[in-house]
């Protein structure tokens, strides 16, 4: 079944300019199930504007020589490494697997290639 993911990338558009609670901006990322949504939004806002340090949990796939993505993947290997390098996995570099986030990456991730990885904090370890 297809379904036409505009229409809710506008209903989404137009509820974002109402939302004033900003410790919860972020509640598209959690709500929008399709890609293409996503992909509007994010064209949209830019991701560091849906980013939340707060709840990282999430499915990422980076363009590191565009610096809102990079930066996001900068604080997402900073918070690995402050709360557990279990959290981020799997990891791929330009499509190759990297065993785990080391420090030297977190503080300098490359300026080209894409970075794709899941981040997942335990609820407990939320906040």
């Amino acid at each position: 079944m297809f379904i036409d993911a505009t229409w809710i990338t506008k209903v989404y558009l137009a509820g974002i300019s109402r939302v004033y609670d900003v410790w919860n901006i972020d509640f598209i990322k959690h709500k929008a199930k399709y890609p293409a949504v996503m992909q509007a939004l994010y064209k949209q806002f830019g991701i560091l504007n849906l980013f939340c340090p707060f709840r990282p949990n999430g499915s990422y796939l980076l363009k590191l020589h565009e610096y809102e993505e990079r930066i996001v993947a900068k604080m997402l290997c900073e918070l690995t490494m402050k709360e557990g390098v279990n959290f981020m996995q799997p990891i791929k570099l330009n499509g190759k697997s990297m065993e785990k986030m080391t420090r030297e990456f977190a503080r300098r991730p490359p300026d080209v290639g894409t970075i794709e990885l899941t981040y997942a904090c335990p609820p407990e370890k939320e906040d």
